[in-house]
């Protein structure tokens, strides 16, 4: 294979690094998608972080989620509080309108893949929307930066 640049090249390997993926819709779980209702993420690691993770910090991410919620009633739309031990339940993510992050920098590094996986499988499969500000599952519970290679696909849905 020759590239534009003269170079040859190859294609890299499908199988362990697969671009896309086919879901098969009698594997998903059943949605009513009659019912409108949003979750609201509340998210303890970043709550602990926030400014500094000083109790001013603490209180201004407490603001930041009593403003989601006031929002949301003030528009008229039901909504539940989720956690982030929720962000793995494909079955119970499906079931909302939209899932909103106030403020989701942190996150446990235990729990990146497992809810990029979980995201991903309810953002592409079901076609539930997130919405969120600033960084989406950037840091770790210490602070540090995630590594470049797991933010893949939270890039592609953070985007939506």
């Amino acid at each position: 294979m020759s590239l534009i640049n003269g170079a040859t090249g190859l294609p890299g390997d499908f199988a362990s690094n697969p671009q896309y993926t086919i879901t098969d819709p009698s594997t998903l779980v059943p949605v009513d998608h009659t019912i409108k209702k949003v979750g609201i993420v509340y998210s303890a690691t970043t709550a602990a972080r926030y400014f500094g993770g000083s109790p001013a910090g603490q209180t201004a991410y407490s603001d930041l989620f009593m403003t989601a919620q006031h929002q949301a009633e003030a528009a008229g739309v039901s909504f539940d509080i989720l956690t982030e031990a929720d962000l793995t339940n494909v079955a119970k993510l499906a079931q909302y309108s939209a899932l909103i992050f106030p403020s989701m920098e942190n996150v446990q590094s235990s729990q990146v893949s497992s809810i990029v996986s979980a995201l991903s499988h309810v953002v592409y499969d079901y076609h539930v929307p997130i919405i969120t500000a600033g960084n989406f599952l950037t840091n770790d519970q210490n602070g540090a930066a995630l590594p470049g290679n797991s933010l893949v696909e939270i890039d592609c849905i953070a985007s939506l």
